[in-house]
């Protein structure tokens, strides 16, 4: 029988994989079924992010994701109110260890349903950015996308980053070595 996911799977397959195997662990293992629909939620709002092209939001929490988005006003309330049901749930399952029944478990797949009908509608083929978080990222850089459609790496950011903390980190040894040398002087001299 197929999915009602099967529908992500052109443009995101990861998301759709995700889905199905949630799907396919129903009334089996409820409780991996939602840890997993806990994960498609997670991918699903990095793609929204990516898709937006709000990369700097990516390294974030799962909560705080979807209070930026929520923030942005990209995200209708209910769908909101699902990626957090679904958050809460599943950490529920992981650190409180409860146990999901059949019903909990089937309504939490009806709202992944409804978040990947939503997705689709909103990001679907029709939406102007057309990329993904799997081929946006590749060794902390960001792909940008050139007039022909191919990508190139811009590792500029990166570097950058990397390198005024490394000017940060020798100003802070440097600091730290004044101190302790008046230290050491006022000890000498008292």
């Amino acid at each position: 029988m197929k999915s009602d996911f099967e529908k992500l799977k052109t443009y995101w397959p990861i998301l759709a994989e995700t889905a199905v195997t949630a799907e396919n662990l129903l009334h089996y293992d409820n409780n991996s079924c939602v840890v997993k629909l806990g994960i498609f939620c997670e991918i699903l709002v990095k793609e929204i992010l990516t898709s937006e092209r709000l990369y700097q939001y990516i390294d974030l929490s799962h909560y705080e994701r979807i209070e930026v988005l929520q923030r942005l006003n990209l995200l209708p309330h209910n769908i909101i109110n699902i990626l957090h049901k679904i958050r809460m749930t599943r950490n529920a399952i992981l650190h409180e260890n409860e146990i999901i029944s059949d019903y909990e478990a089937v309504n939490l797949v009806n709202n992944c349903h409804e978040l990947a009908d939503w997705f689709v509608k909103t990001y679907g083929c029709s939406h102007p950015i057309r990329e993904t978080h799997s081929t946006v990222y590749k060794n902390n850089s960001i792909i940008t996308n050139q007039n022909n459609n191919s990508y190139s790496f811009d590792n500029r950011n990166y570097q950058k980053k990397k390198k005024d903390y490394v000017i940060i980190v020798s100003l802070v040894a440097v600091i730290v070595i004044l101190i302790m040398i008046l230290c050491g002087l006022y000890a000498f001299y008292y």
